[in-house]
């Protein structure tokens, strides 16, 4: 297979008003198609400058190489939502809690990303691929001319270093790297000249362009070897290492390399992103700041060079002070207020000048994990149960829960995908949603949780008192998710089911969450791109939060919290090697869809509120943000940062 990459798979994203639309999560809105280029804007000509006007300064006064000497030969065309724009200004982002995410993202490049329509690969660093071998090996060719923010050549011998040096460093990678793996054996790296590379698997794998689309995936792919070398004992003596780690106060080697290739702590690193940090949050500030890079290989269609707009900078602070200072109009774009924030911003937009967009989320259904690989026998035993499981369903009322926290506009289903996602098939999820008290005390008293105490609260078999623990860590999931868990937790007492809630730091939760041996994990689910993220449906690692132990096994069988699964949940772990290994699409896609079905027959995850979209606080002079979109941690937030800009950038 050669990639075309005038060629255009234009998908309707599920029947409602997402129709084909550019997603700001993680397209990057990119065609070589001379057909798409949009009209020119006013604000875009500013004297037919290809650059921005600080970097023409910097090449004036000698400090950078010309324009022609940064770009790569056949630099990346980017078509932008609206228009081609216009230099300057401030980007201002607000985040509740610090989130690495917000920043790592706009500073990251792909060897291939999502098209315009975030349906399928298309080039990137990569200006072309082939896959040959039967779908086993994949050969890249990068563009020439590719440079690193400090002006340093770009690749093979890269990702040779990451491949050698940081995925086969049993220190710094002391698992296997489970993208890069098919049927347990990991894929290959090769050099075939200076601006081509090649990966190769024993056995075919179809979701190896996802994986390169994958915004997590490709913030750990990209490495600079030039500069991570001086952090390696491959090429720096131990010992001097270690000094350097102490002297800068590293408890080792390895702690320092990780610290010194941080796209969010560490300024120096070089990088290939539109933004490259200039100050990174510390415990005295909550703030952070990105310029551009001056070597960044987008330009627009009229050969500018993008970014449009000058700095990036963020604000991280506590959830409600993330609301009141969102709707008092402090930032410019905004993501993660919630939708309980909605009716303030509605109520501001016009005085503050933004607009509130209605965008689909594909990860805020909150959801009650009940773990199927408890290391407690009598706990397992009971959540393998399919009437226990039932019963703990149609004991929560979802309507009512709907009407409290919702206004009623939340969706209600079991999370079995969702209508944007290419696995998902109309009718999943609406098993065991009704409220039922009468049916979840006979399906319970049927599972054998008949005895009960002085309370009302029923006994284990073993005679023990029934106690059930639900761990989360403080989050919105759309809505305060604990204020979700606490409505759980009184109508499981109903129906005699005690349970308590208890609430950790993240940290905790995910140094502890595979070990097992919590009972319930209070979390979000994911509905779109699983198959490149498959822990929310397949036991796929310990972060599988309803079976980590099993998702251990997966991942490595020689884990020590690992235990190999049986029955559907091991089919579910089998189909997923097939969806991997299929390079028919249709085929590939009927295996996603047994997957969900098995979901939706048992019942391993139970939902309750969905919001029903996630609000998107943008300034109205801010322009190329999409209408409609689908947010998604596996595309990436913010990705298309490089050709938004202002209507009047010397305002901002």
């Amino acid at each position: 297979m050669t990639y075309d990459p005038t060629r255009r798979d234009l998908l309707r994203l599920g029947g409602g008003a997402l129709v084909s639309a550019p997603l700001l999560a993680g397209c990057s809105l990119l065609s070589t198609d001379p057909a798409n280029k949009p009209a020119p804007s006013a604000a875009g000509d500013q004297n037919g400058a290809k650059e921005a006007p600080a970097l023409a300064e910097q090449v004036k006064a000698g400090k950078l190489p010309p324009l022609a000497e940064r770009l790569p030969k056949n630099p990346m065309i980017a078509q932008p939502v609206q228009e081609v724009g216009a230099y300057g200004g401030t980007l201002r982002f607000g985040a509740a809690g610090e989130d690495p995410s917000a920043i790592t993202h706009p500073a990251r490049s792909g060897l291939v990303e999502w098209n315009l329509d975030c349906t399928a690969p298309q080039e990137g660093l990569a200006e072309k691929w082939e896959i040959v071998d039967d779908g086993r090996t994949y050969v890249f060719q990068l563009r020439e001319g590719l440079k690193w923010s400090d002006g340093e050549p770009f690749g093979p011998d890269d990702l040779i270093f990451l491949y050698d040096h940081v995925y086969g460093n049993k220190t710094l990678t002391p698992a296997p790297t489970s993208w890069l793996a098919a049927d347990g054996k990991q894929a290959e790296f090769a050099k075939i000249d200076d601006h081509r590379f090649s990966i190769s698997y024993d056995k075919p794998n179809s979701l190896l362009l996802k994986y390169l689309c994958f915004a997590a995936i490709a913030i750990d792919l990209i490495k600079p070897a030039h500069y991570l070398k001086q952090f390696h004992p491959d090429f720096v003596e131990l010992a001097k290492l270690k000094k350097l780690a102490k002297d800068e106060g590293y408890p080792s080697w390895n702690d320092l390399f990780v610290a010194k290739d941080s796209l969010w702590k560490n300024p120096e690193r070089p990088v290939l992103g539109a933004w490259k940090l200039t100050k990174p949050t510390d415990t005295k500030n909550a703030n952070a700041t990105a310029e551009r890079n001056p070597y960044f290989w987008k330009v627009d269609p009229d050969g500018r060079q993008l970014p449009y707009i000058d700095k990036l900078s963020w604000t991280f602070t506590e959830p409600e002070n993330l609301i009141l200072q969102t709707a008092n109009g402090q930032y410019d774009l905004n993501m993660g207020v919630g939708i309980a924030a909605t009716p303030i911003l509605a109520e501001k937009a016009e005085e503050k000048g933004f607009e509130v967009r209605r965008w689909q989320s594909d990860g805020w259904f909150v959801v009650v994990n009940l773990n199927q690989s408890h290391t407690d026998p009598v706990i397992r035993s009971l959540f393998a149960n399919l009437d226990v499981r039932a019963a703990l369903s149609h004991a929560i009322n979802r309507d009512e829960i709907n009407e409290a926290l919702l206004a009623g506009q939340g969706t209600t289903d079991q999370p079995c995908g969702q209508k944007e996602d290419e696995y998902f098939e109309e009718g999943m999820g609406k098993r065991f949603v009704e409220y039922d008290v009468a049916q979840a005390n006979s399906l319970l008293d049927k599972a054998g949780l008949t005895a009960r105490d002085g309370d009302g609260m029923r006994l284990r078999p073993d005679g023990k008192k029934l106690r059930l623990t639900l761990t989360c860590f403080e989050f919105l999931g759309g809505v305060n998710a604990i204020d979700v868990f606490e409505f759980v937790r009184r109508y499981w007492r109903e129906v005699g089911i005690a349970m308590e809630i208890k609430v950790i730091s993240p940290e905790l939760w995910y140094a502890s969450v595979g070990h097992g041996e919590m009972d319930i994990m209070g979390y979000v689910h994911v509905g779109y791109r699983w198959d490149i993220d498959p822990l929310w449906y397949v036991p796929a690692l310990g972060l599988s939060y309803w079976a980590p132990r099993f998702g251990n096994w997966y991942a490595n069988p020689n884990d020590e919290y690992a235990e190999e699964p049986t029955g559907d949940l091991r089919q579910l772990q089998i189909l997923y090697d097939q969806l991997i290994a299929e390079v028919d699409d249709a085929k590939r896609i009927e295996h996603g869809r047994q997957i969900l079905r098995l979901h939706d027959q048992n019942l391993w995850v139970i939902g309750t509120v969905r919001p029903p979209f996630e609000p998107v606080v943008v300034s109205k002079e801010l322009i190329n943000v999409p209408q409609l979109a689908v947010t998604s941690h596996r595309s990436g937030d913010v990705a298309t940062t490089c050709q938004l800009f202002f209507r009047n950038p010397e305002n901002h």
